[in-house]
């Protein structure tokens, strides 16, 4: 803000405003709109153009003790009096609020002292090269950990369940995913290397695909068995998916999370990547998460139980 007639300054929640203050508002369109209505009327000149005081910037989040961490466990106002209003996550913008879980690979936008530009970037890290790596620790002890409850079989008259090398790692994943950090040990991939990892994947997953069913798909698909199933398992899905959209939307939820959703439900990968094409939003993603694992567990469990019986 700039008190009357004074120089620009970064505003503290603390600070009382008077008649001829100017105050920059970050928000949503409604939100801004509703400050601007209770605060006064715009001002003539906008200022961000001014930059002698005080600057602003994108800085890039590579500090591996930041990550997990909210934007208020910063304490960049404390330090360096300087706030942090937005983030840029992939190609989401985000409102910096206080409870925001930040990660490696984030864009923070800083409004700080010209003066305390370099302490600012210094301590959130700002390296090109970190947001790249993959921490071989935290992998590692994710792996092992989930090829351990693993490992347990649960007997259930003459069936054996158990989770398995393939349900384990997901679980324990989950779980790692929800905690975000335990002590020094970072449990979140950066972005760029999560969205590296994930194409990498994707690739691998629909070639050995084409690979192990290319040939048995050729010599039964244009078979009378083949026909059959094809148009059981058409209609089948269909009726399944046509539920589960509906459920979906009677549910409230949005179109591009209904994608990820039906995406998660069928388990395949490829169709998020062909989703995340037609359409550039989060929630694709965060449907597919939220349903992915669970009906890969379930899935698994299924199959142990069809093999016992």
């Amino acid at each position: 803000d700039r008190p009357a007639g004074g120089v620009p300054r970064v505003a503290r929640s603390l600070d009382a405003l008077a008649p001829g203050d100017q105050v920059v508002l970050v928000g949503g369109p409604e939100a801004v709109a509703a400050g601007v209505e209770a605060l006064g009327t715009l001002a003539p000149a906008h200022l961000l153009d001014r930059r002698d005081v005080v600057d602003y910037r994108r800085v890039l989040l590579t500090n591996p003790d930041l990550a997990g961490r909210t934007v208020a466990e910063l304490g960049l106002g404390d330090r360096y009096g300087a706030k942090a209003t937005r983030v840029r996550r992939g190609d989401q913008d985000l409102l910096a609020h206080d409870d925001l879980l930040l990660r490696l690979d984030d864009r923070i936008r800083v409004v700080m002292p010209r003066e305390r530009t370099a302490e600012v970037t210094a301590f959130l890290g700002d390296t090109e090269a970190r947001v790249s790596e993959v921490s071989a620790v935290s992998m590692g002890l994710g792996l092992a950990a989930g090829f351990l409850i693993g490992i347990p079989k649960l007997t259930v008259g003459s069936t054996v369940l158990s989770l398995g090398t393939a349900a384990g790692p997901l679980v324990m994943a989950m779980v790692l995913g929800r905690l975000r950090r335990t002590g020094p040990l970072v449990w979140v991939l950066p972005t760029r290397a999560n969205l590296t990892l994930r194409q990498i994947g994707l690739l691998l997953f629909l070639a050995c695909v084409g690979l192990t069913s290319g040939y048995a798909f050729r010599r039964e698909a244009f078979s009378l068995f083949g026909l059959k199933l094809l148009a059981v398992l058409f209609v089948g899905a269909l009726l399944s998916y046509a539920l589960m959209v509906l459920v979906a939307r009677l549910l409230g939820q949005s179109r591009p999370r209904t994608m990820g959703l039906l995406a998660g439900y069928v388990g395949n990968p490829a169709i998020t990547a062909y989703a995340n094409s037609r359409v550039s939003d989060g929630r694709v993603n965060t449907g597919y998460a939220t349903l992915f694992a669970l009906a890969i567990i379930v899935k698994i469990i299924c199959i142990q139980l069809i093999v016992g019986l």
